[in-house]
């Protein structure tokens, strides 16, 4: 990914499309792993938008800028991680917090500083600083490439507004009902797209 982005130069209008079709081609040719899969043709489309979606179309393409906006806060920093569990392990997210604290230990130090994190302080990832309590986390939750399901929620928030954050790189801020229900589930969009398959660690 790091080095597909820094092959991407110009403005942003040629940014943006110079993406789309050189994400196109290696994704048709299997020379890219986007997010931890080896994808297939059919996916390219995917590929290109969320990685038009990192480089913002204007904004700096320096891909250590590009790692820390799609890795802003705790909460999406846990959901990213969460995603990439999912890609890597048969779609399927960790069964419990003991299973996603290894994976993340199993990473090397300057990945985990690059998106943020202190690796001397691995549980420090999982309390949010806005409330100082640690996040929900929905385990064992059935991903897909392009899907998007809300994993991660903060337990108490501010001001009865509580953050959650989706394995498609998103975050949202949700009021007591629209947290129940995506706590609940009934909001995942979790259907994986066919023949996508998780490449080998």
């Amino acid at each position: 990914m790091v080095n597909l982005l820094r092959r991407l130069r110009g403005s942003s209008s040629e940014l943006c499309d110079r993406a789309r079709i050189l994400t196109f081609r290696q994704v048709r040719e299997g020379q890219a792993q986007i997010f931890g899969v080896r994808p297939q043709s059919e996916i390219s489309q995917f590929a290109a938008e969320k990685l038009s979606l990192l480089i913002g179309c204007g904004q700096s393409n320096d891909p250590n800028s590009l790692v820390a906006r799609a890795n802003k806060d705790n909460v999406q920093r846990l959901a990213n991680l969460y995603g990439s569990y999912q890609s890597r392990n048969g779609w399927m997210g960790p069964k419990d917090k003991e299973t996603f604290l290894e994976f993340i230990q199993s990473f090397h130090e300057t990945k985990l500083e690059r998106m943020g994190i202190d690796p001397s302080d691995i549980d420090g990832l999982f309390v949010s600083p806005r409330d100082n309590e640690e996040f929900k986390i929905r385990y064992s939750v059935k991903g897909g490439m392009g899907a998007s399901a809300p994993v991660v929620f903060e337990a108490t928030g501010v001001d009865g507004i509580r953050k959650v954050a989706f394995t498609a790189m998103r975050s949202e801020e949700a009021h007591a009902e629209r947290y129940e229900v995506l706590w609940s589930g009934k909001a995942d969009n979790t259907a994986p797209v066919r023949n996508a398959q998780p490449a080998a660690q």
